[in-house]
């Protein structure tokens, strides 16, 4: 299998005198010769994508 990206994601939940907290730790990084030389063409779908994961939550 051809991977253009390796991402790591940490989710967490806390109760804190009556209020859940919930974070998110995410990373990406490129993967492949083919990932790295996109650069910014990259990572205009991430971030489109990324902003749409958080609209959803």
């Amino acid at each position: 299998m051809f991977w253009l990206k390796s991402a790591h994601s940490k989710l967490g939940t806390s109760w804190d005198r009556g209020t859940v907290k919930f974070s998110i730790t995410a990373f990406s990084r490129p993967s492949s010769l083919l990932a790295r030389t996109g650069g910014s063409i990259t990572r205009a779908p991430q971030s489109w994508i990324t902003g749409r994961y958080l609209g959803a939550i």
